[in-house]
């Protein structure tokens, strides 16, 4: 795909979900690098889902490497666990926060990373030099429709 002065939004984040589990995972990692600091939790009016976020992101880091890393590809496969359910009863603004503490909790290492032999497709590549072209405020409606459409309603 290739992409217009700034491309659609939408666009964007199809093609994004157009890549495969790990692919999306490592340009998340990617993503953090180049801009999460600014992108800090937000005030949220949802305590419940503030209340998950402070319980799971601990939960998540006591678990060995292959736990973590299939609790976050089960997030991005919209998995029906209970994770899942949790994190998808949160309202938007602490779902971008939990993905911002996993970023962190991978960043000091208490979260399985990004291997260090890994490496992105070129059309991954092509994409990630796309977004890092975006000016802030559309990489957070970015980061905001992707991780709003993820995870379970426990109703459905």
């Amino acid at each position: 795909m290739t992409y217009s002065a700034v491309g659609n939004l939408e666009q964007v984040v199809e093609k994004f979900q157009s890549f495969d589990t790990d692919c999306q995972l490592a340009l998340l990692w990617y993503v953090y690098e180049d801009f999460g600091g600014a992108i800090s939790q937000k005030d949220s009016t949802d305590v419940a889902g503030y209340e998950a976020l402070d319980s799971l992101v601990p939960e998540i880091q006591q678990m060995t490497p292959e736990e973590q890393l299939q609790i976050m590809r089960d997030l991005l496969g919209r998995a029906n666990t209970p994770i899942n359910q949790t994190y998808g009863s949160m309202d938007t603004a602490n779902k971008l926060a939990f993905w911002y503490r996993l970023a962190q909790s991978m960043d000091q290492k208490a979260i399985a990373q990004v291997p260090s032999n890994y490496s992105l497709s070129s059309e991954a590549e092509e994409f990630l030099q796309h977004f890092n072209q975006m000016d802030f405020d559309r990489k957070v409606i970015f980061m905001r429709n992707v991780v709003s459409q993820l995870g379970v309603n426990a109703n459905n």
